[in-house]
């Protein structure tokens, strides 16, 4: 749905374009939409639109059931990370789901931590080739909630593949 946003797909030609301040006109109704998308979503932390550089375009962030536009000044490039390059190779319209971890920030891990888990789907421009990428963090919080109520006395681990303890319910 967000990856087939009109606001998207207009920052994305004008980019494409090379006319910055149309680039710079569409973000804030983009920021909007994506506001607007978040209100009432409790899994999602951050949704973000990167370019092809791993620059974070737009950002929103929600946090205690709050939502904010992160301001361009904030916004950072995540070139590095292993779900941008990971993303970058998809097809458009195709989809990466991250292993849980922990949320970094700044090239650090983020205080409080939070455990996230990443979609990243490949954003196609107006020539059908990869113009982006959409990025939505889900807490790990709420995705282990989808376990559902355990037995009384009950625990549940959360190991990874290579048996790093993650979490607990």
């Amino acid at each position: 749905f967000l990856s087939q946003l009109s606001e998207l797909r207009g920052m994305i030609a004008a980019k494409h374009l090379g006319i910055p301040s149309q680039v710079t006109a569409m973000r804030l109704p983009l920021e909007e939409k994506f506001l607007v998308f978040s209100q009432g979503r409790d899994a999602y932390y951050q949704i973000r639109y990167l370019d092809l550089l791993g620059q974070e375009v737009v950002r929103i962030n929600i946090i205690d059931g709050g939502a904010e536009i992160v301001p361009t000044a904030q916004l950072q490039n995540k070139q590095d990370r292993y779900y941008v390059l990971t993303g970058l190779v998809l097809n458009p319209g195709e989809t990466y789901i991250s292993p849980m971890d922990l949320n970094i920030e700044d090239g650090k891990v983020e205080r409080p931590e939070r455990g996230v888990v990443r979609f990243v789907t490949a954003v196609a421009g107006q020539d059908g080739q990869g113009a982006g990428l959409l990025v939505l963090n889900v807490y790990s919080d709420y995705l282990l909630t989808l376990i559902g109520p355990l037995a009384p006395d009950a625990e549940a681990w959360l190991l990874d593949h290579e048996g790093q303890y993650l979490g607990y319910i």
